[in-house]
């Protein structure tokens, strides 16, 4: 079970293989996760459920990232980390370096600019000394920040987030056919919290089209629990939604 912390709206990243548009589109709510907001949230949260700060926008874009990481490392949950590093200081690594993260993937610029990254100094510094289980990039590193890697491991697909991305070829998967997913089988409990409370099904759902409810009013068995939740799963077994269109979806047999 996760639960991804979007901590803004509106990522300056604003990769090209990331439907920031149509995300922006489809919320209404504060741009920021609020600090108080958020511990309400994670005082909440089921047992051993791990909190992923990945979402849908660079997590240190929000002032108070590093508050929030160490509010939830204080609880006792256990903890991922997704970043480009943008937004992120030389104080926050300080502050981090004793967290057990379970997860660290750091998402590099790419030489042809199809990620936005302001490569500074500070960044560089940043970069060479923040230890990670793997990197991540949309193509060919830029060779800036080669010389500052401080390992090889390298994560390069690039999905189009189930058919969100436009310009990209599609995956469609017969409405008939029975599916589960990859990060979540069948229990659709790997989830994304909005700003605004709002609850979504999953990180790939940019056009908000599976929101299971809010954690700024519900209880997160509620959520998970929900209508909108149950008729969301069940379309897994027969029905349209964006999983059918989705490279995280296999199809599966009686």
């Amino acid at each position: 079970m996760r639960l991804e912390i979007t901590t803004h709206i509106g990522c300056p990243v604003n990769c090209a293989d990331c439907p920031q548009a149509l995300l922006l589109k489809n919320y209404t709510g504060p741009k920021d996760l609020g600090l108080d907001d958020y511990k309400r949230v994670i005082d909440k949260l089921m047992p051993r459920t791990r909190v992923d700060f990945s979402g849908m926008c660079e997590p240190f874009v929000n002032k108070h990232c590093t508050d929030m990481i160490l509010y939830a490392h204080d609880k006792g949950f256990p903890l991922a980390l997704y970043t480009t590093l943008q937004g992120a200081t030389m104080e926050d690594y300080e502050r981090l370096r004793g967290v057990n993260f379970e997860v660290i993937t750091i998402h590099l610029p790419d030489a042809n600019g199809r990620s936005h990254f302001e490569i500074t100094d500070d960044y560089l510094n940043l970069l060479s000394h923040w230890d990670c289980h793997n990197y991540s990039c949309h193509g060919r590193i830029d060779p800036r920040v080669i010389p500052y890697l401080k390992q090889r491991n390298l994560i390069t697909f690039m999905h189009d987030r189930a058919g969100n991305v436009e310009g990209r070829q599609h995956i469609t998967i017969s409405s008939q056919v029975p599916l589960c997913c990859a990060t979540s089988v069948k229990s659709m409990d790997h989830n994304v919290l909005l700003p605004n409370g709002d609850v979504l099904m999953c990180c790939m759902d940019y056009g908000m089209t599976g929101l299971f409810g809010n954690l700024f009013k519900q209880s997160h068995e509620a959520v998970l629990q929900s209508e909108a939740a149950c008729k969301m799963r069940a379309t897994l077994e027969e029905g349209e939604s964006i999983c059918r269109h989705c490279a995280n979806a296999i199809v599966t047999y009686p």
